[in-house]
């Protein structure tokens, strides 16, 4: 992670670039294993993006 970044905000974008970089749909548990971070943190991001429509 970069200096002086917001650890949330880093984390949104590294799971927005995995469904960018992605043929397919991810699951939680995938992305949770990719990014190194818990599925319940992962679940929170995900259903933050949809709320705000950056996911479908």
């Amino acid at each position: 992670m970069a200096e002086n970044t917001i650890q949330s905000i880093e984390r949104a974008a590294n799971v927005l670039e995995l469904f960018l970089n992605s043929e397919s749909e991810l699951s939680v548990k995938e992305i949770s294993d990719s990014l190194k971070l818990s599925k319940s943190t992962v679940h929170g991001i995900i259903k933050t993006l949809e709320i705000r429509n950056y996911l479908k």
